[in-house]
């Protein structure tokens, strides 16, 4: 292959895995992340220019660099994606995609998201099968987006964290930033027309019960809440749960492992979560992981 395809595969794999909160990457910050000179990003960033995969800011580039400033495109990120499932074929490879879909709309209370993004990543990075574990994160999700990031991951699992209303829809963003419910059937409709590989669906929010028996109409398994949940027992609960994963342990396993984290911190919401299942379906005989 082309040396520049290479470092352009190598330089998007890098900013796409990097946690960046920024609208665009500068250039001194791709020089600290990725060991290529001046001259090969410059190539780099101009064939995936060229691919429609980056968005390239050049007013005020200085030498040795011919960009200011670059921002991953939609299709950067599909891109990726094929690079790595390349890569994992011709490894002979097979890692699990999770998929986190997140949101906390304006004018709704402040939930800890970050932190339990960062929590699930902790706990995976320490189990025993964590180069298995693939995590893919979406921010301040929109309907759409949710269409648009399953076709791009096709994931095994898709974790909703975010709040869920009373009347058990889950709460996205809309175009301005403000609350967006989903309804059962909308949510329904969405895993039946894409649930490709996907076995679990986990919806970390309040009064999600509701949205889980939709969902288990057609995926394996489904966890929900079948009341409101606090930040800390949300977190407890799915941290532990994606660990027991990573180690190989079954669905139903994993489920209580969650559980049992919320008990021995002293939280007290431990029969909040709920596992659902399709008809016919065992949890204890699924291991989305086998362990050697």
């Amino acid at each position: 292959m082309n040396p520049i395809i290479i470092n352009a595969h190598k330089l998007l794999i890098r900013l796409v895995e990097t946690d960046i909160e920024r609208d665009y990457i500068s250039n001194d910050f791709i020089e600290t992340k990725i060991d290529l000179t001046p001259y090969e990003i410059n190539d780099a960033i101009n064939y995936l220019e060229g691919q429609g995969a980056i968005e390239v800011l050049r007013a005020c580039g200085t030498a040795p660099y011919d960009f200011l400033s670059v921002r991953i495109e939609t299709p950067g990120r599909i891109l990726y994606h094929h690079i790595k499932d390349k890569i994992y074929k011709k490894e002979g490879q097979h890692k699990i995609k999770v998929l986190i879909l997140s949101a906390n709309p304006l004018d709704t209370p402040k939930l800890r998201l970050d932190e339990e993004v960062r929590e699930i990543t902790s706990k995976i990075r320490a189990s025993k099968f964590r180069d298995s574990i693939e995590l893919v994160s979406e921010w301040a999700v929109r309907p759409d987006d949710i269409l648009q990031a399953l076709n791009e991951v096709r994931p095994e699992i898709v974790h909703f964290c975010g709040h869920g209303s009373s009347s058990g829809e889950i709460i996205v963003v809309d175009s301005t930033g403000s609350p967006k419910p989903i309804s059962n059937e909308a949510i329904r409709s969405l895993f039946e027309t894409m649930k490709d590989n996907i076995k679990i669906v986990l919806i970390n929010a309040c009064y999600s019960r509701t949205q889980a028996e939709s969902i288990v109409n057609v995926i394996d398994c489904a966890i929900g809440m079948n009341t409101s949940i606090g930040d800390l027992a949300a977190i407890t609960f799915a941290a532990a749960f994606y660990r027991a994963i990573g180690f190989g342990r079954s669905v139903q396993e994993a489920f209580y492992q969650g559980r049992t984290a919320m008990l021995l911190e002293g939280i007290s919401e431990e029969n909040t979560p709920e596992l659902l299942v399709k008809s016919g379906i065992d949890p204890a005989q699924i291991r989305l992981i086998e362990g050697e």
